[in-house]
């Protein structure tokens, strides 16, 4: 009887050390456990952080377009030409100082250019020059070998839009370059649109997602429509030539 009761006491010690050095190793994985989950949620709220103020950068960007528009559809000089029945004396002078106010907002918000085109009046203008269409066109050719023909950007030029944003290759300054663009045709009775346009360069969104690192990052329009795909600083959509 003695000798089952030491043998017992002994197991009972036994199990008593086991449970004291387990102790130790338990509490490490206890607290490798939840270190390794706060690492993780804190990885995964940074990565948040990070494409929230993405988004948001990008959002400014798009306002801004539309925030152009609004200065250019709101302008005094701006809306005696749109109304201007003819290209009279009168329609150069305002064309020349509207040129000029565009210059002057776009020399303050170097991201963003902008293009009108008179349709009735076959008379484009952006913030470096003003002509009629071919002659405009053909100022754009010497700077950018590899536009497409006149036919076709004159089409493009003369189409519908409708407060809508578009991913292109297009006119912004003096040079031609994958753009988004505000595009908005404005009606003054059914003879006399005005397409407006305002660009601003891809470049500068690709710029933003590379803090974002690997992946890929998408434009979404409130259609839930991807507009733009942009993956390891490089656009991955085809983009239509305007």
């Amino acid at each position: 009887m003695l000798k089952e009761k030491k043998k017992s006491v002994i197991v009972g010690w036994a199990y008593s050390y086991c449970l004291i050095l387990l102790i130790p190793i338990i509490t490490i994985f206890i607290n490798y456990y939840f270190n390794v989950r706060v690492i993780r949620q804190e990885i995964i709220r940074a990565n948040e952080q990070i494409l929230s103020n993405l988004k948001n950068s990008i959002d400014e960007l798009l306002e801004d377009e539309k925030a152009f528009y609004s200065y250019i559809y709101t302008d005094e000089v701006f809306d005696s030409l749109f109304v201007h029945q003819q290209k009279g004396a009168q329609f150069y002078f305002d064309a020349s100082r509207l040129r000029e106010k565009l210059a002057t907002y776009c020399e303050y918000n170097g991201g963003l250019s902008s293009l009108l085109y008179f349709i009735d009046k076959d008379y484009v203008m952006n913030t470096s020059g003003a002509n009629e269409s071919e002659f405009f066109y053909q100022s754009i050719k010497f700077y950018n070998h590899d536009m497409q023909d006149y036919e076709a950007w004159k089409e493009l030029m003369t189409a519908e839009y409708n407060n809508e944003f578009l991913v292109r290759t297009f006119m912004h300054h003096k040079t031609t370059k994958e753009c988004i663009v505000y595009a908005d045709t404005l009606n003054h009775y059914e003879d006399n649109k005005v397409n407006i346009f305002i660009s601003i360069p891809v470049d500068e969104i690709i710029n933003m997602a590379k803090a974002v690192g690997g992946g890929s990052q998408f434009v979404i329009s409130i259609n839930g429509k991807p507009e733009l795909a942009v993956s390891n600083g490089q656009i991955t959509d085809s983009v239509a030539d305007l």
